[in-house]
Formats: structure tokens, sequence, C-alpha cells
């Protein structure tokens, strides 16, 4: 039977795929009354493709409300199959309908609404609302998941329908679990109070009700209180050996004192025999087993937890059964070998987690915390560049090492729905990447081909929307290759230990291992007394450069260096490092690089324009100060550059900057940045606004955006931070800009006074006449630095980002 999906997207004329689609469309209207719709699929999942297009269109109708199940069971299927993204918009249709019953577009007190209408919108609400919170709680998105928790309690004003006692505990129970993941530890008690006042009855039973029982030990457990989870589950016998299963090994075991305590061996006894007698089936013990294997694992029992993986592994319907297991189990199972001194094995873990990682990165964003307790998987990444660096294999660790941060930055970006493109071929080849990565876990051999060929296309057409879907692939030779003359690249990840530092240029790799559990709090140190000013701090200065830069200082060449930050690095200014003698910036220049893969990127491509444009302390209605020397800058600025444009105050609208962008090859923005902790996407450049454009130039925008500049210069306080995510990918301007268009970005860790960033901005446009970049940025620095004044804090805040 042919798979239409994969016929469709393999056909190699667009025009011959919408042919294609409509003669399936056809099909489905002409025969749909002799068989079902649905007759030519081979498999679940495109039954659901065509179920979708037609559920669809009969949910925007208000209809029986046979309709509504009918939506409500596909979103359930969408779930069930791991269709997170498809799960998530019929969730969103399911919501629009909830919202749409008569309780609520009436309103409750009108004279047409009945108290089934009442109750009709209560249970509805709750169910739709349960599916949303637990679908965004697996997405670990814990503040969504709160909210849909809190709007399907909102009804009830803490009592609840008896009918309706299984919908509130299990509301309570997101809620808890939501508020226990945002680290909100008494919000989460007190639903736990809620879920203990559920009565049952004339005999009020609350403390020996079984689902109380486990909706409690769930919130505890989510605290890292297991000895209360287990407490919870002790305290009566009127449970069966089933729902004791169901909690999982986490809460028995997690708190016991060792692997062969009597509370873990009466767990694993428990779980043997019930799947022996049959009270568990035997496809039940796999989750049951990979938390006890976890659990050991957790508390640094790796023998122990070995021997349960392996159990785990010898079972055939792993992988098609409990894909979320397995998924889960490929990390653990390669840290669990690696603890335990079997590194040979531990190798192959490692390798199958990561290509696992990077090949299934929605299905393993949604499923990561189902299954609980699980580790990061970028704690995967690590260990296994730990090995590398530990055997020797130094070029294979930077491999992994640049493939861990790509994948930070799929990850960052996996919500985002537009990014700017060049052409209409860009967007279609990206719709139909998504379209074969979301909708399918066990792809196929064909589907897999598929996205790769589908990669190429884009990589051809827009190598820099590729980076933002899906991790390339690139070995220490290309590395080498893409490092320019005179050059080294200081690259910096994440290790179990502390953090790895590479050197690499054209002839050598080097990796060493930072063994400093306390860098972070080296750093904040470090930065505390420059933004203060305080006058002692060179010793936390040379400090850092012992432990980051002179360990590898003997492999670096010539007198540039590409810097790859990690972590709290980010917020570091590397210039202002001392070695004892001179500050790292009167020995070397250098660039910033989010990543490896970017430099191929940045090489290629060509600006058009020469010309410049300058904004300079924008009007805004949004409560930010004037910045007067910030115009003068901009007007300064605007003198020194060839064919400029300056816009200020009420003239320098957002809606001239998005109209004007593309056609600059020189940006100078002089005014203010708002970075949002929380929504990072939501940071802004502050501009002033008008009847099209709120003036608020957002980083969501910005990445929807298309710049040609060769240079785009922030000359605004901390537009080079941003929020460091897991696995190390910063959303920033900085960021966002270069994978705009911009060839290169100059922007600022901390405010410094408008005097000495007029003399730094005009120093470096002078120095550009004569020098790179990079080495233009350098020597305004050491004039401020000399001639100026020495502090770090008056110099030190703009990095330059790029290549030369």
């Amino acid at each position: 039977m042919i798979n239409q999906k994969a016929f469709l997207l393999n056909s190699s004329s667009p025009n011959l795929r919408t042919k294609t689609l409509l003669l399936v469309l056809l099909s489905i209207f002409f025969y749909g009354c002799a068989s079902k719709p649905w007759s030519h699929c081979d498999d679940k999942s495109c039954e659901l493709d065509v179920i979708k297009d037609i559920g669809y269109e009969k949910a925007e109708k208000v209809g029986h409300i046979d309709d509504f199940y009918e939506l409500r069971n596909l979103c359930d299927d969408f779930y069930e199959l791991y269709r997170y993204s498809d799960a998530e918009h019929c969730l969103i249709r399911l919501e629009t309908r909830v919202d749409n019953l008569p309780y609520m577009k009436l309103g409750r007190y009108h004279k047409d609404v009945s108290a089934f209408d009442r109750t009709d919108y209560y249970r509805q609400n709750a169910e739709a609302s349960i599916r949303s919170a637990q679908l965004y709680l697996d997405y670990h998105d814990c503040n969504k998941s709160l909210g849909y928790a809190t709007k399907g309690l909102n009804p009830f004003q803490n009592s609840y329908p008896p009918t309706m006692e299984d919908e509130y505990r299990e509301l309570r129970r997101l809620k808890g679990l939501s508020a226990a993941c945002l680290g909100n530890t008494s919000a989460a008690e007190q639903e736990i109070g809620y879920i203990r006042g559920i009565s049952l009855g004339v005999l009020n039973r609350t403390d020996d009700d079984v689902k109380n029982k486990l909706a409690i030990a769930d919130v505890y457990q989510a605290l890292g209180k297991y000895g209360q989870a287990e407490n919870e589950l002790r305290r009566s016998n009127a449970w069966s050996m089933t729902d004791f299963l169901m909690v999982g090994a986490s809460i028995y075991a997690a708190g016991a004192a060792g692997p062969n305590s009597i509370p873990a061996l009466d767990y694993l006894q428990a779980v043997n025999q019930a799947t022996q007698s049959g009270e568990l089936p035997k496809d039940k013990e796999i989750p049951h087993l990979y938390k006890l294997a976890r659990s050991y694992l957790a508390r640094d029992f790796y023998n122990s937890s070995v021997g349960m993986y392996e159990r785990l592994f010898s079972r055939d319907d792993l992988k098609s059964k409990f894909p979320d297991v397995y998924y889960a189990a490929l990390g653990d199972y390669a840290l669990s070998l690696r603890n335990a001194d079997q590194s040979d094995k531990a190798k192959e873990y490692f390798i199958k987690a990561i290509d696992f990682y990077e090949r299934n990165r929605n299905f393993i964003n949604a499923s990561s915390s189902k299954i609980g307790y699980m580790s990061d998987k970028f704690e995967v990444y690590s260990a296994y560049i730990d090995y590398l660096i530990e055997i020797g294999d130094h070029g294979k660790a930077l491999e992994y090492a640049e493939r861990s941060k790509s994948r930070a930055l799929v990850d960052s970006l996996a919500a985002k729905e537009k990014f700017g493109s060049r052409s209409s071929k860009a967007d279609s080849l990206i719709n139909e990447i998504k379209i074969l990565e979301e909708n399918s876990f066990n792809k196929s051999e064909d589907e897999r081909s598929m996205i790769l060929s589908l990669r190429s296309e884009l990589k051809a057409e827009a190598p820099e929307l590729l980076s933002l879907i899906s991790v390339p692939s690139i070995n220490i030779a290309d590395m080498q290759s893409t490092v320019p003359d005179n050059t080294s690249m200081l690259f910096f990840s994440q290790s179990v230990k502390g953090l790895n530092v590479f050197a690499l240029n054209k002839d050598s790799v080097y990796g060493h291992m930072v063994e400093l559990a306390n860098i972070d709090t080296l750093v904040e140190e470090y930065l505390e007394k420059i933004r203060t000013r305080s006058d002692d701090y060179l010793s936390n200065s040379r400090a850092l450069y012992d432990a980051l830069i002179k360990p590898v200082e003997p492999h670096l060449n010539g007198t540039s260096l590409l810097i790859t930050p990690y972590g709290k690095l980010h917020y570091l200014p590397f210039g202002s490092l001392h070695d004892g003698q001179s500050f790292l910036v009167e020995k070397y220049s250098y660039s910033l690089m989010p990543n490896i893969s970017i430099i191929e990127l940045l090489s290629n491509r060509v600006v058009q324009s020469e010309k410049a444009l300058v904004i300079g302390n924008p009007a805004n209605d949004h409560g930010f100060s004037s910045l007067e020397m910030s115009e003068l800058e901009a007007s300064a600025i605007g003198n020194l550059t060839y064919r400029s444009k300056t816009l200020k105050g009420e003239q320098a609208t957002e809606t001239e900057f998005k109209n004007s962008i593309s056609d600059y090859g020189v940006i100078h923005y002089a005014g203010h940045a708002y970075f949002n902790e929380n929504e990072p996407l939501l940071s802004s450049l502050v501009m002033a606004g008008d009847d099209k454009n709120d003036g608020m130039f957002t980083l969501s925008e910005l990445y929807e955006t298309n710049i040609s500049a060769d240079l785009v210069t922030l000359s605004a306080c901390e537009t080079g931070l941003g929020e460091v995510r897991s696995g190390d990918e910063v959303f920033g301007f900085t960021h966002g800009l270069l994978f705009s268009g911009a060839n290169s970005v100059v922007s600022s860790l901390w405010k410094v006074p408008d005097e000495e960033t007029g003399l730094l901005m005009l120093g470096f446009y002078s120095n550009l006449e004569s020098m790179s970049k990079s080495e233009a940025l350098q020597q305004a620095k050491v004039f401020l630095l000399n001639d100026i004044n020495p502090h770090p804090y008056y110099w030190s805040s703009f990095e330059y980002t790029g290549l030369n």
C-alpha cells in the first residue's frame, strides 16, 4: 500500500505534489459514502490525517454534541501517537469550542442558560483543561500547565459537583505538579491540602481514599519528598498491588538507604510477583523497572542501576511499546555504564542516545517529563565529551561539544512557527521537514531519506534557516578548515566536573577539563566587582585567566582569537582577564561566536550595500528616559559613516526601522533595550511607536526579519545579554541578528556612562578605515584603558561577535 504522505512529500515537483493532494481529497469526497474516507491508509497516523481534516471542519460548526466528543477523541489519539504538535493545535480548537458553550457565550446569568448548560461547561472545561495541562507539563512548560489547571478549577471555586470528583482531583494534582515544577513548594503543598479535603461521602473516609493517596504521593514525589510520598501509601491497605505499583519505584525506593534495603527489595519482589501472578500485566513491568533503575542511578548505586537497565534492554518490546522509557533509558544506561567503569559499552550507548536525541527532537521534547526522573539529555552529551577527552580523542570530543550547542539552539527555537526567509521555496521546505519530523516517532527509512533530501535542498536555498531547525553534522577537519589564518579558537562546553575548554587551529586541537565546580561563582563575583567599580578586581581577573586561558595557551597560534563561551561565560568580558602582566585585550584581538557551524555561514554571506542606518535616542511611550548623549553619538557616527541615514526622536519609529533594515550594510542603534527574563523572545529594542507598530521591536520579530548588514552596533545597555537555556543556548539580540543575516554585531554587557560609550564608539568607527572590525574595537578599548580609565568597567563592556 502506498504511503500517501511519503508520496506527496517525495514528489519532486511542487505542482505534482499539489495535484496529487487534490486527487486524494477528491477521492475522499467521491468515495466517502461507499467506504471510510481513510480506507486508503495503511497506518493509524495516516488515518488521523484524514480524520483531522474532516473533524476540524465539523468542529467549526455549532452542531451535535457528538462532534465535540469526536474532536476530543481526535486530540487524545494525536497524544497517544506522539503527534504532539497536532495534539496541541487540536486542544486549542477544543478549548475554543468549550469557551463558546452557552454558559460562557451567553453568560452564566442569562435567562436561556440552564443548569444542564452550567454542568456541561464545568465538565467540558475540566476535561479540556486536564488534557492541555498534561500536554504542557510533558513539554516542561510549567507556566502554561499551571495556567490550564487553574482554568479548569476556576468554575468550582473550591467546591465541585459530586459527579466530578475525579476531574477535580486530577486538576488539583496537575496544579500541584506544575507548582512543584516551578519550585513553588508552598503552592504545591496547598494543592495537597485540597486533595486531602476530597470526601468519600457519608463515611468521610478521606484518608483511606486510594485515588487521593496516589495523587498526593505524585505531588510529594515531584517535590522530592520521597519519605512523605511513601508514608502516604503506607497509611492504609485499602489499595491493591496494581495501585501501589502504578505510583512507581521512584517513590518507594528513592528514600531508602541503598539498593539492598528492605523497601527496595520489597518493591522489586512485588513487581516480580505481581507480574508472574498476572495482577500486573507483563508489559506494565517496564515503567516500574525503569524507575527503579533510575532511582539507583540517582543515588550513585551504579552496578545495581546497570543490572536493572540490562533487564530493560533484554525486552524485545521495549522500543515498540514504551518509546518514552526507551528514550530515557538510553542515556541513563550510558551514564550508569560509564560510572560503573564499563567504558566500551558506555560508548556504544552514548552514541545511540545522542543519535536518538538528534533524530527525534519533537518526540523527546514532549516525552521528557512524562516518564519522570529522567536525566538531562545534555548531561549525556557532557559525560561522553568528558570520556573522549580522558581517552585523548580531543577532536571527536569537540565534534560532540559543537553538536550539543547546535542542539540547544534547535530546542530553544522549537516553539517558534515563523522565521524570516528569502524565498517561498524555503518556507515550503521548512514546512515539509516539520511535518515529517513532528508527526512520526518510528519513522520509516523512506521518511528518513526524505528528511535528509529536504534538508539538503534547504541548505542550498537558505542555509541560515536550516541551522535553526536541525542539528548540523560537522567533523573536526571541516572545523579546522573554517578557522581563519593567524587565528585560534577557544571553545568552552559543559563538563560533568565543571567546564571543558578546547584550543582549535588549522593544525591541531587540544581539550582540557577545568575541574572547578565553583566557576559560575567566580564569574559572578568578578562581574560584581567590575560593575560596582571596585578596585579589588585584579585577583579575580587573574584567577579566571589561570583557569580558562592558561591551560590551553601553549596551543594557541596567532594574534587573533575566536571565542565560543558556555553558560555564565556568555556574560564575561574576556578582554578584561589578566595574566599578571597585561590584559588579554592587549595581546589578542578577539571575536565571540555562538558556535563553530556559523563560521561557514558567515564566510559565504555577501553584503550588497555600504550605506549606514543610524538611530539615536528614539522617542517612546513606554516610560523610558530620554538619552541626549545617545542622540549626539548618533549624529557623530552619522558624520563618520558613508552615505548614512540618521533617525532620531519621533522619526526613529519601529515602522521606519522595519522598512529600512534590509537596505543598509551598517546599522547603528543608540537607545534603550529591554530584556524579558521570563519570555526572552519578547525582549525589545525601544523605538517610537505609530499606528502600525507599538515601538517595541522584539527578538521574536527579529527572527522573522531579513537583514543584509556587514555590521550591526547596539549601543544600548545590556544588549549582549540573554537567557542561558539548558544546553547553553542564549536567547539575545546578538544571536538573533547573526541568524537573521547580519555578519557581525557589537553589543554591551552592562550600561556604560555616556561619555565613555561615545569615545569608544567614535574610536571604533574611526579605526575601521584601516583595521578589521575586531582589531578596531580592540584598539578603541586599549585607548580607553591607557588614556581614559584603566578600570574594566569603562572599556570592557562592549564585545564583538562575528567574523572580520
